[in-house]
């Protein structure tokens, strides 16, 4: 890569090159400014000139070759070369003509043509000058050419390069090198000039001491042709000759510049004092030297060192004054222009607080500028040491600063090193010492340095570095609140493109954050393809218009739709939009939050309308502050009013029951507890309807009331349905004590029937027990006393009179109202209880009894009597329906079994006629009986007496004839 720049005047050149140094040399170290300027300035003989020069600029620029080219006339040749040799830089002057083994003629041609600087910083790639047979040969990486501009006129050029790395001349060093270049066209002009003036003296020599042999028009033709200005006057000062030169350059006849006519171009300021001092000359024969400024033909004065001597004879007698006027302006420019630098440099010093400094080691010399002085706060007048210095360091630094200077003393390096100082007043200063170590030639070795005073920048740096932890942690804090509020923020310039995208931005799109921030075709490419068009257009107003805007859009990530708020708003100077700045916000939490919210508010509005339930808010200190939609129409209001004050809402109860809601509600803000109470609202066109309330208070942190939260449901419905509820619990009731009354009648027409089978169930165990008294008595009587059999005998007896207050005792139960009782019920026992109540029926009858008991029967959970009295109606039923029966058995069967895992079922069956079809469907009806002594309600109380028990009662036909009766009672198994 090359840069070169177009072609100027020399003029602009001229000042184009100053701006770019001064703005450059800003950025360089003090220490290296000082280093150029006293290496390229302090030296007037030319030759040590240019070895200064190459030495400097190979050093400085980091390059391993130099060449610089001078013009001369119209030709331009190889002033010197220089290179770096194990690490020693040698310098050989030349006097040849440019050559392209050399240098890059080209390259160097178009640098002295343009006067504008070259840098390849890789020479090898395609340019302008790759072409070029230097670079070709020899393989350069990297190369600089500036050129040598005094006062915009090219004097030659400075050509550098590095063959080991490509890009080996950065900005910094090429901004000395162009301070090198500056300064290097200065000192080389003056040092010319000086040359030149020096030839010229010689010349003069050489011609007043060789005019003898000369002949008269020999000499004055080499006189006149002389390029310096040669006059003479005689001893009394009468100018009598002056050469041609002299008289072409200030367009003066010798006759008009004869005698004093000369002095006519001197410049009026400076005639006074060049004429007292040429005749001071003129009476004391001391040689005259003064400056002036003469006016040129064309007007310019120019200034002018003049000088002449005076030719004597044997005797000493001045017989005439020979002088020469040599032209000097150049010379005094650049004086001019050094002592300009100089006042910049040290005015420079003071606003920087930036301090020069020389040490001579051997001589232990220590030279400080006034900046110097003033950072140390030392007296001008006091001479400054190694022990001042030390004296003033902090006492804490004090012993590296001594160490320092110690071993550079010996070592003669280059050193820096930041270190405090310790002022009378207390104050404490941080300053930055750095120095190059030099030798002169007769090898003394001596520090250039600068001494910058930092403490405000040490303090700015402590500032900066707290802004910077503050801003680290302000940073840190944005993107951790980014990171949990799913929230990025971005910059967008208005000719289109994303200027800053944060990293959570990164995260909420799905996008690499290695590629930077995307394209505005990358990111519309994330967008729902439905939302594309709309986003695109926002974009375009906002670019167009300078108009914000707030939307919500979706985008698409892997896992499926993401919902994206983004907001944005323009940012102006002077009225034109110069960015766009934003958030963008992942809401899809929030929005499936929304979606979900409004679901159930519609569940909880459509819950509340389908129970007639509304929701309420009351602040008591200010009024209703909400109502559901069910709520006012709860309370007969227009939903669509606005909301009611509560005094409208007090108008709206009975009369009868605002007292009481008012202590209620008065109660409650007293207590701030909850209250829940019942009133009546008088609709205004319509029936009073009850409504029952709830409210719960909500408090402050502090304690403090802040409202009632609660809800009024429209009982109107209920209220009604339970008092039809009581009415038919009141007259189920009824009906319950009306079937009770009916069974126990039933009951003692049952027992009627059977009171001659219990008649004669009872003499049994009595007339047992007499046979068994008999049977004791003679068994006592015999002699001897047959005891054993006595009381075999008397045992009987005992367990007959218990059988027979068995019998008497189930009799009693059923003919009493007693309340049911429940107990565990083991099923078979029962049965075998039951059976033994009509066996004087059974007998009478010829009825062959059979039970098939399954053994190991879970309990049932049953009042004992009632179920022996469905038990006893089916076996009295079956009885009765064999009566008729005259040419088969009559049988009657009673079967206890398990009915699947949950039951256990009775079966009764008999023999008999069995049932009508079209009957069975009205059997279990109460007062339905198809016998003409029956009452009907049998059958209707036991199936009632079932299912009270959670079974079920149902008949069915019997194979080959009678009916089976079924009784199914839920299984519930006792805790052991």
């Amino acid at each position: 890569m090359s840069t070169t720049s177009t072609d100027l005047s020399s003029a602009e050149s001229s000042h184009r090159l100053a701006v770019e140094i001064e703005a450059q040399v800003e950025h360089l170290d003090l220490a290296t400014v000082i280093n150029i300027s006293q290496a390229v300035s302090g030296e007037l003989v030319l030759e040590k000139l240019i070895d200064a020069i190459m030495r400097t600029a190979i050093e400085h620029g980091g390059a391993e070759r130099g060449v610089l080219v001078l013009s001369r006339s119209t030709e331009s040749r190889i002033a010197a070369q220089g290179t770096m040799c194990d690490g020693r830089i040698v310098v050989k002057l030349h006097d040849q003509p440019m050559t392209p083994a050399v240098v890059p003629e080209s390259l160097m041609r178009h640098v002295l043509c343009t006067n504008e600087s070259v840098t390849l910083n890789d020479a090898a790639a395609q340019n302008q000058f790759a072409a070029d047979a230097y670079i070709r040969l020899q393989h350069v990486c990297s190369i600089v050419c500036l050129p040598l501009l005094n006062r915009g006129q090219p004097i030659g050029a400075l050509y550098l390069e590095n063959n080991l790395t490509p890009r080996a001349f950065t900005p910094a060093r090429i901004a000395v090198l162009k301070l090198l270049a500056s300064q290097a066209a200065i000192s080389l002009q003056q040092a010319r000039l000086c040359r030149d003036l020096t030839e010229r003296e010689a010349t003069i020599r050489c011609l007043v001491e060789a005019q003898a042999p000369q002949t008269g028009d020999e000499l004055r033709a080499i006189i006149d042709n002389a390029h310096v200005f040669l006059w003479s006057h005689l001893p009394d000062g009468y100018c009598d000759f002056l050469n041609q030169s002299w008289l072409n350059y200030f367009n003066l006849s010798l006759q008009e510049a004869q005698g004093a006519g000369w002095a006519r171009v001197l410049h009026p300021d400076d005639a006074a004092h060049h004429l007292e001092s040429w005749q001071k000359s003129v009476l004391t024969g001391i040689p005259f030297e003064t400056q002036a400024r003469y006016r040129r033909s064309d007007g310019e004065y120019r200034w002018f060192l003049n000088r002449a001597k005076p030719r004597r004879d044997k005797t000493g007698r001045i017989v005439k004054w020979y002088g020469t006027n040599i032209d000097i302006e150049n010379l005094k420019r650049t004086e001019a222009r050094l002592r300009q630098s100089e006042a910049y440099l040290a005015e420079a010093q003071r606003l920087s607080h930036t301090g020069s400094f020389g040490w001579n080691l051997a001589a232990g010399e220590i030279i400080w500028s006034d900046e110097t002085y003033r950072i140390f706060e030392y007296d001008y007048a006091r001479k400054p040491s190694v022990d001042m210095l030390v004296q003033r360091v902090h006492p804490e630094d004090r012993a590296l600063v001594q160490e320092l200077i110690d071993r550079v003393s010996k070592s003669g390096a280059d050193f820096e090193h930041e270190y405090r100082l310790l002022l009378p007043d207390g104050r404490v200063k941080h300053v930055h010492a750095i120095a190059h170590a030099s030798q002169d030639a007769s090898g003394k070795r001596e520090f250039i340095g600068a001494v910058i005073d930092v403490t405000e920048r040490k303090i700015t740096e402590g500032q900066l570095r707290c802004r910077a932890q503050e801003l680290q942690r302000s940073e840190f804090y944005l993107a951790e609140g980014q990171r949990l509020g799913h929230t990025g923020s971005w910059a967008f310039n208005p000719s289109g493109f994303f200027e800053y995208w944060s990293r959570e931005l990164f995260q909420i799109y799905g996008l690499d954050p290695r590629r930077g921030a995307p394209t505005l075709e990358q990111y519309l490419a994330t967008i729902h393809p439905e939302d594309r068009d709309f986003m695109a257009e926002t974009v375009k107003g906002m670019c167009a218009l300078g108009s914000g805007f707030d939307v919500k859009m979706r985008i698409i990530r892997p896992e499926g739709v993401r919902y994206i708020r983004c907001v944005g708003i323009p940012v102006f100077d002077n009225g034109v939009l110069k960015k766009s700045l934003g958030t963008a916000m992942d809401i899809t939490e929030q929005e499936q939050l929304t979606v979900e919210l409004q679901r159930r508010e519609g569940y909880l509005a459509e819950a509340q309308k389908l129970s007639r339930t509304g929701s309420w808010a009351w602040n008591p200190s200010e009024d209703i502050t909400y109502w559901s939609e069910e709520c006012f129409r709860v309370l007969s209001f227009d939903p669509q009013a606005a909301l009611p004050h509560i005094t409208e809402f007090f108008q709206r109860l009975h009369p009868d029951d605002q007292p009481g809601i008012r202590e209620l509600v008065q109660t409650a803000i007293r207590e701030k507890s909850d209250w829940e109470g019942d009133y009546r609202i008088v609709h205004p066109n319509g029936p009073t309807r009850d409504i029952h309330v709830v409210a719960h208070p909500v408090l402050s942190a502090s304690g403090q009331l802040v409202e009632f939260v609660g809800t009024v449901i429209d009982v109107t419905e209920h209220k009604r349905a339970e008092q039809e509820r009581a009415r038919l619990r009141q007259m189920e009731e009824e009906l319950r004590n009306t079937q009770a009354e009916f069974a126990r009648v039933t009951c003692v027409v049952t027992m009627g029937e059977l009171t001659a089978s219990i008649a004669h169930e009872v003499n049994q165990p009595l007339g047992a027990m007499v046979t068994s008294a008999a049977s004791a008595a003679r068994w006592l009587a015999a002699e001897p006393p047959r005891m054993d059999k006595a009381r075999r005998a008397l045992e009987r007896i005992a367990a007959d009179g218990r059988r027979a207050a068995a019998i008497i005792e189930r009799i009693r139960a059923l003919l009493k109202r007693e309340t049911p009782r429940k107990d565990w019920l083991d099923v078979n026992e029962m049965i075998l209880e039951v059976i033994t109540l009509p066996q004087y029926e059974m007998r009478q009858n010829d009825i062959v009894l059979e039970t098939r008991l399954t053994a190991d029967l879970p309990r049932v959970l049953g009042d004992k009597v009632q179920c022996q009295q469905v038990l006893l109606n089916l076996i009295v039923n079956a009885i009765e329906a064999m009566n008729a029966i005259k040419e088969r058995p009559r049988e009657l069967t009673i079967v206890s079994a398990s009915d699947g895992p949950d039951a256990v079922s009775i079966e009764v069956r008999d023999s008999g006629t069995g049932i009508d079809l079209d009957h069975t469907p009205h059997m279990f009806e109460p007062f339905y009986t198809t016998k003409t002594e029956g009452l009907g309600i049998g059958l209707s109380i036991s199936r009632s007496i079932v299912e009270a028990h959670g079974g079920r009662l149902s008949a069915a036909a019997n194979a080959p004839h009678g009916t089976v009766f079924s009784v199914s009672l839920p299984v519930n198994k006792p805790v052991p």
